[in-house]
């Protein structure tokens, strides 16, 4: 058998992706022709996530609407937001038991704990990245920066990167001309940061980048 036909022997007997990605790069989609739009250029960061918020949201229509549509109104109910995932267990005959903690405003008000487990065939896990000081990172790198009037020079980028955060930041470091600011990483999140410090954010429309001007 030559390689052409064992690859299209191969692509015949893939599974079909879900319908719904279908319309997600579909000419006439708007989300799709916005990110068109920047061609060779960087897309800016929160059109990405504005495309990944459509394609999940594209995605769990899909199952409630489409694939779950024969079953009832509560086994077709597959996002539930305010959860933290406490243990994962793999049962004997394979299935995977989820036990989570709902982190709703109104149980973290009144202290109480709610609990719910989840039981299904597979699991994905996706672990985001959460930053944190490495250990030596006062105890012998920088020792100086333990000091009370210097608590505020150390930002992590996960506080850097949240709204209110970030318009703090920018305008003690344009009140005070603050010149030297070291990025420590160079992995997303400290690309994200030189990129807001450089540039200002931009909306999911096109680069319209806030200047030190509006800043404050």
């Amino acid at each position: 058998m030559k390689i052409d036909e064992k690859f299209m022997k191969l692509y015949a007997n893939l599974k079909k992706p879900l319908d719904c990605f279908d319309s997600l790069h579909h000419k006439n989609n708007e989300m799709f022709k916005m990110m068109k739009t920047f061609g060779s250029n960087i897309c800016p960061l929160a059109v990405v996530g504005m495309f990944m918020n459509h394609a999940g949201n594209h995605m769990l229509n899909d199952i409630t609407n489409n694939i779950l549509r024969h079953k009832t109104a509560k086994a077709r109910k597959v996002f539930f937001p305010h959860h933290e995932v406490l243990s994962i267990t793999l049962m004997d005959n394979g299935d995977v038991l989820t036990t989570a903690l709902i982190i709703e405003p109104s149980n973290l008000e009144s202290n109480e704990k709610k609990l719910v487990q989840f039981r299904s065939k597979a699991i994905v896990l996706s672990n985001g990245a959460h930053q944190i000081l490495h250990p030596l990172f006062y105890k012998q790198w920088f020792p100086f920066l333990k000091q009370p009037q210097n608590k505020d020079k150390v930002v992590l980028s996960d506080q850097f990167l949240k709204r209110d955060n970030y318009k703090k930041i920018m305008k003690r470091i344009s009140e005070n001309n603050l010149q030297k600011i070291v990025i420590i990483g160079g992995s997303h999140s400290g690309y994200s940061c030189a990129w807001l410090m450089l540039n200002g954010p931009s909306d999911y429309n096109k680069h319209n980048f806030l200047k030190c001007e509006n800043w404050k």
